[in-house]
C-alpha cells in the first residue's frame, strides 16, 4: 500500500472520527435538551419558595439604605445614637441603651451610671460649643458633686478639621472647668482610627490616650458589639427591627 493510500485513509478516519463526535455531541445537547423543562421547573418552584419566605422576613428592606443615608453622619449616624443614648429617647427603652455603651465601650464603666441621678443629664445632638466648635454629641452629667462630660466625635468619611479635638478638650478644660478624669472624648470612625496631628497634636494624643481621656473606637467593633448585646432584650419589636436594620447598614459601610 502506498503513502498516499495511506495518508487518504488516515484522513478518511478522522474525518469520520469528527463526525462521529459531532453526533456525539449532538446526542447529549438533546439529552439535556429534553431534560431542560424538569430543570427549569425545579428552579421556578424554589424561586417561588424564597419569594414566599422574602414576603414574611424581607431580608433586603432597609430604610437607611433606600433613603440612602447609609454614609451621612450628620443626618443618620450622629441623631439615632443619640436618640439609643438619651433614656428619655424615642425608643421608650429607658437605660438599655445607655447601659450597654457605658459596658461594651473601653475607657468606659457601667458603674459610673450607678451613681448618676438622670435629672442632671444631658444627651445632646450638635451640641455648640461657642467658638470652640460644634460637638456631634456630648453626654453631660450636670451634678455639681459629681460632674461628668463625654464628648463624641463621629467621623463617617469627614475630614478632620483644624484643632477639632484639641478644641473640645479645652471647651471642657477651660470653659466647664473640669479635670481630666471628668473628662471623655471618644472618636469614632468606622475602623477605629486616631485623630490626625491636624486635630490634636501628637502629644496632647499620647498624654490623653495613656489617661483615659481620649478614646479611639469603631463601628465595625465597638457599635456592632454595644447594640448587638442589646438586641435580645429591646422589648418594642418596632425598634428591635430598626436596630438590627442599623446593624446592617453599619455592616455595609465596614465591609
Amino acid at each position: 500500500m502506498s503513502i498516499k493510500t495511506n495518508i487518504n485513509t488516515l484522513n478518511e478516519f478522522l474525518l469520520g472520527y469528527k463526525d462521529l463526535k459531532r453526533k456525539k455531541k449532538n446526542q447529549d445537547a438533546l439529552i439535556q435538551l429534553k431534560s431542560l423543562p424538569a430543570f427549569l421547573e425545579k428552579y421556578y418552584q424554589i424561586q417561588e419558595r424564597i419569594i414566599r419566605q422574602n414576603q414574611d422576613i424581607a431580608p433586603d428592606y432597609n430604610i437607611f439604605e433606600i433613603a440612602k443615608f447609609e454614609t451621612l453622619e450628620t443626618k443618620l449616624h450622629s441623631p439615632f445614637l443619640k436618640d439609643l443614648l438619651d433614656p428619655d429617647g424615642t425608643h421608650s427603652q429607658r437605660d438599655l441603651f445607655l447601659k450597654s455603651f457605658f459596658k461594651d465601650i473601653p475607657g468606659l464603666d457601667e458603674s459610673i451610671l450607678k451613681s448618676w441621678d438622670f435629672r442632671y443629664l444631658n444627651i445632646i445632638n450638635e451640641f455648640s460649643a461657642g467658638g470652640f466648635g460644634n460637638i456631634d454629641i456630648i453626654i453631660r452629667y450636670n451634678n455639681p458633686a459629681n460632674p461628668f462630660f463625654i464628648i463624641i466625635e463621629n467621623k463617617i468619611y469627614a475630614d478632620d478639621q483644624e484643632l477639632q479635638i484639641m478644641r473640645y478638650y479645652n471647651y471642657a478644660k477651660n470653659i466647664l472647668l473640669l479635670k481630666d478624669d471628668q473628662i471623655k472624648i471618644i472618636y469614632l470612625t468606622l475602623q477605629g482610627s486616631a485623630p490626625t496631628t491636624f486635630s490634636m497634636p501628637e502629644i496632647e494624643q499620647t498624654r490623653l490616650n495613656k489617661s483615659g481621656v481620649l478614646i479611639n473606637i469603631s463601628y465595625v467593633k465597638h457599635i456592632n458589639l454595644f447594640l448587638g448585646n442589646v438586641i435580645a432584650e429591646i422589648k418594642a419589636p418596632i425598634v428591635k427591627y430598626t436596630v438590627l436594620q442599623y446593624l446592617k447598614t453599619i455592616k455595609s459601610i465596614t465591609i
